[in-house]
């Protein structure tokens, strides 16, 4: 689980720095959820609205959760655990 969550963050780090810049000119301080293996996401200033929306688009979505505009030490890493995994 640990070398799928660095990967997760990679990924997910990745995939905010394309749209970082759109973001931050319109929604400083909400919270963006990401769906790394599409790249599809969902902004909104309540963190579970935007996990609930993409979730129902893309129910095995693997997610990034960070907060637009912050700096990186107050990211916020979210990862969804699979329920079907073993661990």
């Amino acid at each position: 689980m640990a070398t799928e969550r660095k990967s997760i963050i990679v990924a997910g780090r990745t995939a905010y720095a394309a749209i970082r810049d759109r973001l931050e000119e319109s929604r400083w301080g909400s919270v963006v959820v990401i769906d790394v293996t599409t790249g599809d996401f969902e902004v909104d200033d309540n963190p579970a609205a935007a996990r609930k929306r993409i979730m129902k688009r893309r129910p095995s979505a693997k997610l990034f959760e960070t907060r637009v505009g912050q700096p990186e030490e107050y990211k916020l890493v979210s990862v969804r655990k699979d329920d079907n995994a073993d661990d």
